[in-house]
């Protein structure tokens, strides 16, 4: 059983907060992981070496400050990497850590104002836990740790143009019993036209800005989401696809997408002009193989094969947590 690196102040066994208070969570599913001794809890603030209570701090660019104008960047920074320690040496499945705090915000931090103003930002843990691929979440998304838990996350597709993602994805879809959805079609339904008409008429910066932000929205339970073949250049919303589910790459051969993508110009592919598809693939052939957390291999068999494969990886996968 894998377990989960999570706040102590979520945690509850003691105060550690700035105030010298907690903020123990009671949702019934972290109250039965924290019986069934799943939980690790941590404080980075404190294992870093602050006293409780404390002044309160936010973080101002690659700082944290407190109120009273100390910097005390380096005892978050120390707290952060014993964390991140902890949370290697247990490979942990994820992080569960308190929302809008300097160290432990997983998507809106305090802007350093002192004033009350929230901004997107993450705190200095959960930003180096990311850095080293483990996914961190905030106690408001315990519906997604929730799926990773039970083995019922989304299953998120990546690759070329070409290499099957929605075909593929159609039919894993069946097999699992699980929902299926094309962010392809949700930038057409979102745009009111074609991928390539977004390109000629709005340029493609525009068709880039609309797929980063179609991603960003995706909210999904229990589907296999097939992405566009672009959307591993935005790292944002890969960290949220991250989030939604596992990210598998459907790998096909260089000689195998020449073969089969002679309509390059027509399908609303996110090229520059002047790029052929082998230096397309080149391009992105390590995007796919930085995220991709299972891959697998297409163009050698049949698409059911290619599915085949991808169930017995999920499975093996699930079995590990």
């Amino acid at each position: 059983m894998k377990k989960i690196l999570v706040s102590r102040c979520l945690y509850g066994d003691k105060p550690v907060r700035y105030d010298g208070k907690t903020k123990e969570e009671r949702d019934p599913r972290f109250l039965k992981w924290k019986e069934d001794d799943r939980l690790i809890p941590v404080c980075p603030e404190v294992d870093g070496g602050l006293p409780v209570p404390r002044t309160d701090a936010q973080r101002v660019g690659d700082q944290v400050i407190t109120r009273d104008g100390r910097d005390v960047t380096r005892e978050y920074r120390k707290g952060a990497e014993i964390a991140l320690e902890q949370a290697l040496q247990d490979d942990v499945l994820c992080a569960v850590l308190k929302e809008k705090s300097p160290s432990c915000g997983s998507s809106r931090v305090y802007d350093g104002t002192f004033e009350g103003t929230l901004i997107e930002g993450q705190g200095l843990t959960t930003q180096m836990l990311r850095e080293a691929g483990i996914r961190v979440y905030s106690e408001e998304e315990l519906d997604l740790v929730e799926q990773m838990v039970n083995g019922r996350e989304n299953i998120v597709l990546i690759g070329m143009p070409a290499c099957g993602k929605s075909v593929t994805g159609v039919v894993l879809a069946k097999s699992l019993q699980m929902n299926f959805l094309d962010t392809d079609l949700l930038i057409q339904e979102t745009a009111g036209k074609g991928l390539q008409d977004i390109i000629n008429e709005d340029g493609m910066e525009s068709f880039k800005q609309l797929e980063e932000e179609v991603l960003c929205d995706v909210q999904a339970t229990h589907t296999v989401i097939a992405t566009g073949g672009s959307a591993v250049y935005y790292p944002k919303a890969m960290e949220h696809l991250k989030k939604l589910g596992r990210i598998v790459y459907i790998h096909v051969s260089v000689e195998t997408i020449l073969q089969r993508l002679n309509n390059i110009t027509t399908r609303g592919v996110a090229m520059s002009r002047d790029q052929g598809i082998a230096e397309l693939y080149e391009e992105r052939k390590p995007l796919y193989e930085k995220y991709a957390e299972v891959t697998a291999e297409s163009g050698g068999g049949s698409m059911e094969e290619t599915v085949a494969d991808i169930v017995e990886k999920m499975e093996e996968l699930h079995k590990s947590l």
